[in-house]
């Protein structure tokens, strides 16, 4: 059975406070965009894991696997699968591609072998996974607190909005990207910023409120994000910002030719680039 596993990126991202565990509380608006993994799982007479289109492991460190374990102690069910992982998101991009991943092979595992679990049954099995594994269980947008396991959906109802993810050879760790933040010392204030993006009946409503608290950071750590946005600007970006901890940028624009017209520009300059609805 094959599964598109869409990529995400954050429209708002607030850091608000270090927990006690080392972890960070966050206050972020997160929604799917069509840029997409795809992953082929079914029964098999004996496991199997294969990636296609990227260098990474294949070992039990993968989140694929992780979630297959996952869902197997969950619930008791060790039928051997095959799965078959078509890389196409960036890796260290800040769009979730790996959590995607995961949280994919819980939807597949849950159908192939006919659980018939429901939302809220995969989320708890993914916040155990990461942060961000339970947001993709649904996709959609969504409003994610505490870890960024708590979460709100909003309908279908958000507007259309056209988008342009880009990015460098240069990825950004997101450990070391929380110890630079917790450095300044700054955490962020809620100023209604999400809520606002979560009601907004236009593009426009969302291009006023988006944020991360990331983005300065980035943009002053790595050469690559500085000049996406610059070109991005110059080709009609409504708005350029870092998604998560980066270092990918995504930028919206008016109309789907703008944002075809943008990638395909910044594609001649050696960059990774996608035109993507958010969905």
């Amino acid at each position: 059975m094959l599964f598109a596993a869409n990529a995400k990126v954050n429209l708002t991202l607030d850091i608000v406070r270090r927990r006690d565990d080392g972890f960070h509380d966050v206050k972020t608006v997160m929604r799917s965009v069509s840029l997409c993994d795809y992953i082929d799982l079914g029964v098999a007479d004996k496991d199997s894991f294969v990636i296609k289109g990227a260098d990474l492991p294949a070992d039990g460190s993968n989140l694929c696997i992780k979630a297959r374990d996952a869902f197997r102690s969950y619930t008791g069910d060790n039928a051997p699968v095959y799965i078959i992982l078509d890389k196409r998101v960036p890796s260290q991009a800040g769009l979730g591609g790996g959590s995607s991943d995961a949280a994919a092979v819980l939807n597949l595992m849950n159908d192939v072998l006919h659980k018939n679990l429901g939302a809220l049954e995969l989320q708890d099995i993914a916040a155990g996974l990461g942060s961000d594994v339970a947001f993709f269980v649904k996709g959609g947008t969504a409003l994610c607190t505490g870890r960024g396991e708590k979460i709100e959906h909003r309908g279908p109802d958000a507007p259309l909005t056209y988008m342009v993810i880009a990015k460098g050879g240069a990825g950004l760790s997101t450990p070391d990207m929380y110890r630079r933040f917790d450095a300044s010392g700054e955490f962020d204030v809620d100023n209604g910023r999400s809520n606002a993006v979560m009601a907004a009946g236009t593009v426009i409503d969302i291009v006023r409120n988006v944020y991360n608290s990331f983005d300065a950071i980035a943009t002053a750590l790595c050469p690559d994000v500085a000049e996406i946005k610059s070109q991005m600007k110059q080709s009609g970006a409504l708005c350029t910002l870092l998604s998560g901890s980066g270092s990918a940028v995504f930028g919206i624009y008016q109309d789907k030719v703008s944002a075809d017209s943008a990638a395909e520009m910044l594609k001649s300059k050696g960059y990774f680039a996608s035109s993507c609805l958010a969905l």
